[in-house]
């Protein structure tokens, strides 16, 4: 029986650890569980691919707000708003959903247990402290606050002041604010993004949360979009953000890590023979999505409020999307991803 090592006990890492072990692998899980507080939104077609890898009950722990409007207010004096239904929810609960959902064939491991002879090793720690490429240092400040005035939909707007804020409803009954400017955490940046984020609440009509965003103490993420190689040189398996982390703008962080696993699961059970060239085969579909989710934030920065803020931040993702994209298609080998109503599989391309 192969046996399989995975980093890591977020989305990623459990939907890996979980596709290797319905194929019959001894997988074994080290990681600690994802802290409660960060508060993501889930579009249709991400909740779809949630229902279909993980069932409908893994849908229905995850006990997410539903709401039916976005709001977008990225240029000074327009504001877009799109009816789509979209599920919020905490990110520890959608993590607790999926580990719910693998049942006793994975094994957790403690962190000081050391054990070889593995099969596979699956890299699913989160973002690198030193990737390989690194687009424009960008740092999160997410608060949950205590609100009144319940939600009817998800905001987004950019703030002239040089930055943009994210506000939905939280499923604790608070007001979830994230919001994301260029820099480095500090003192200044916290201050200013409280700031900014007050600034883009007051434009939505939300002038009590506005007034305690300035006061309140965040969670503190950071947004930088970072690339790895998506195969280490020991042919570890790096997925989720550990190959290429995004930038929260595209609001498709637990879809990106679903893909990522499901296809790295498909490289490992795969032929052996063919290890080699599908290794190469994932390490380019990583990089050219990437390539694509820079080139799609970077056009969006430059029509925004905020853009003189983020015009380094722009140069610096174009090029990147170059690089990348010349990446990808260095690796891109003769194997295609063919994907059937049961199974997911590679094969010989033409």
């Amino acid at each position: 029986m192969p046996r399989a090592l995975v980093r890591g006990r977020g989305v990623a890492g459990l939907t890996i650890a979980r596709r290797l072990a319905r194929a019959g692998w001894q997988t074994e899980l080290m990681g600690n569980p994802v802290g409660r507080g960060r508060v993501v939104t889930i579009d249709p077609s991400v909740a779809d691919l949630l229902l279909l890898e993980f069932g409908d009950h893994v849908i229905r722990k995850i006990a997410p707000l539903s709401v039916e409007e976005r709001a977008v207010r990225w240029r000074p004096g327009m504001i877009e708003v799109v009816a789509v239904r979209t599920l919020v929810a905490d990110l520890a609960d959608v993590v607790a959903a999926i580990e719910s959902s693998m049942g006793s064939d994975v094994e957790t491991l403690d962190a000081n247990v050391v054990r070889d002879g593995y099969e596979a090793t699956i890299d699913a720690t989160g973002r690198s402290a030193e990737p390989l490429l690194s687009s424009g240092v960008r740092t999160a400040f997410c608060w949950g606050l205590p609100s009144d005035i319940k939600a009817p939909r998800v905001d987004l707007g950019a703030s002239r002041f040089g930055g943009w804020a994210f506000v939905a409803p939280a499923p604790d009954g608070s007001l979830s604010v994230q919001q994301v400017c260029p820099g480095s955490d500090s003192p200044e940046l916290r201050l200013r993004a409280g700031k900014i984020a007050s600034h883009v609440l007051s434009s939505i009509g939300y002038s009590a949360a506005a007034e305690a965003v300035e006061s309140a103490f965040p969670i503190v993420v950071d947004a930088t979009p970072s690339f790895d190689h998506p195969v280490g040189q020991d042919n570890t398996l790096r997925v989720g953000d550990r190959a290429a982390a995004g930038d929260p703008l595209a609001g498709d962080g637990v879809g990106r890590a679903v893909r990522s696993a499901v296809l790295a699961a498909a490289v490992l059970l795969g032929p052996r023979g063919s290890r080699k060239a599908a290794l190469s085969h994932y390490a380019a579909r990583v990089a050219a999505a990437h390539a694509v989710h820079l080139w799609a934030a970077a056009n969006l920065y430059e029509q925004a409020a905020c853009s003189a803020a983020f015009e380094g931040i722009v140069r610096l993702m174009r090029r990147d999307a170059r690089f990348v994209n010349e990446y990808s298609l260095r690796q891109a080998g003769s194997l295609r991803l063919e994907a059937g109503t049961e199974s997911l599989r590679l094969v010989e391309g033409m």
